[in-house]
């Protein structure tokens, strides 16, 4: 099944919860990988590497979710801000 017609087919899947990154594995759902999208995940990948490890990443990130919202964290700004959108 193409990109396109996942679209069509299941819309929600490929924008609410398409993808995720677990140290230097990244999982995406068939369908919905772009290179935008793996730009992005490939900075959390770079995020954990500063941190050293998940362990040490993970109560950050997560806190500041709660804190400020998953589109306002700032982890999730700066991958935002490296997503490579034209190739």
């Amino acid at each position: 099944m193409g990109q396109q017609e996942l679209y069509q087919r299941k819309p929600w899947v490929c924008q609410v919860c398409n993808r995720l990154t677990l140290g230097h594995t990244v999982f995406i759902i068939r369908g919905c990988k772009t290179v935008q999208l793996l730009s992005h995940e490939l900075r959390h990948v770079h995020q954990y590497e500063q941190f050293g490890s998940i362990a040490a990443f993970l109560p950050v990130y997560l806190a500041q979710i709660v804190e400020v919202g998953y589109a306002n964290a700032a982890f999730e700004v700066d991958a935002r801000s490296h997503e490579v959108r034209n190739f």
